[in-house]
């Protein structure tokens, strides 16, 4: 639900070092990973011209990390880009279909009876709309029955795969 930009400085753990500013904002539903982290490189600079005239007048003072609220991501594997549909909302699965569609992997969708269809393009989500079955194929739509509502896309086609 959220993003934002920390300036530190660097030391032998790399992201470890004391933080000199941060920033923190609400992700925009449906944001794509390629406009997020051109947003936030945006920020960052801005940020970063903001420590170093804070480093040069004194008017900021490096603050230690606290290892209770840092956070590491591993680099994503495969099974990493999947969305069960039988444990995801239709708003989750939506926001993380936009947030990783750009990147070129493949992304597999789990009906709760097992069915599995591969993403070609998120579509939309309804948070209270329900299916009488666990997906619903209408042409080139498909409906997911999520934990609640329902997310649309368009699969890819068997030929695609």
């Amino acid at each position: 639900t959220a993003s934002g930009v920390t300036v530190h400085l660097m030391d032998v753990g790399l992201d470890t070092g004391p933080i000199l500013i941060q920033s923190r904002g609400p992700l925009a539903e449906g944001e794509t990973e390629e406009a997020l982290e051109l947003r936030l490189a945006v920020l960052a600079g801005e940020l970063m011209t903001q420590a170093l005239a804070g480093l040069r007048d004194a008017t900021i003072i490096p603050q230690p990390q606290h290892s209770a609220q840092a956070t590491a991501h591993p680099w994503p594997r495969a099974e990493d880009y999947t969305i069960p549909a039988a444990q995801w909302s239709a708003r989750r699965a939506y926001i993380f279909a936009c947030g990783i569609i750009g990147r070129g992997q493949p992304i597999a969708l789990v009906a709760s009876d097992g069915q599995r269809f591969r993403l070609a393009a998120p579509l939309g989500y309804d948070a209270s709309a329900t299916l009488d079955a666990p997906w619903r194929l209408d042409g080139e739509r498909l409906a997911l029955a999520c934990s609640p509502g329902v997310f649309t896309c368009r699969p890819e086609s068997e030929a695609a795969r």
